[in-house]
């Protein structure tokens, strides 16, 4: 089975946000999908979306709270695991998230992939991004 870790600033994440958003309202109000064209297989993909305690700044705590969640995810069959914008480096007012932007060759980074692997899952999370000119989300 294939692995795949998604971070950082990628046109995917709000494609994948607004289908998981129709997705999801779908489910809440209680309709259908309408059924698949004969001629097509249909796929079924479990999606956890999930929300731990994240601090600004906390880089390496935030993944740590994240490896359970990513677990427990895989364990009721989710294959597509969503965390929040800024996951890993925290969002705040007073900048702490943002000071504590992260190059994507980091550690904590690897620790994420290494997740998705050990769980066979795809994971999506958000970050503030140390790059040569500065700081993004």
């Amino acid at each position: 089975m294939m692995h795949t870790s998604i971070h950082g600033p990628s046109v995917l994440a709000p494609v994948l946000f607004c289908l998981l958003s129709a997705f999801v309202v779908g489910i809440v109000k209680g309709d259908e999908p309408p059924p698949p064209a004969a001629s097509k297989a249909r796929v079924r993909l479990g999606v956890a979306v999930v929300q731990p305690l994240v601090v600004p700044g906390d880089v390496q705590g935030n993944v740590d709270r994240m490896r359970p969640l990513v677990a427990e995810a895989a364990r009721q069959e989710a294959r597509l695991v969503v965390f929040s914008e800024c996951g890993i480096t925290g969002y705040d007012l007073k900048g702490k998230g943002a000071a504590a932007a992260v190059k994507l060759d980091d550690p904590a980074l690897s620790r994420v992939d290494e997740m998705a692997k050990n769980h066979c899952v795809a994971i999506v999370t958000g970050l503030f991004e140390r790059f040569e000119g500065g700081v993004r989300n």
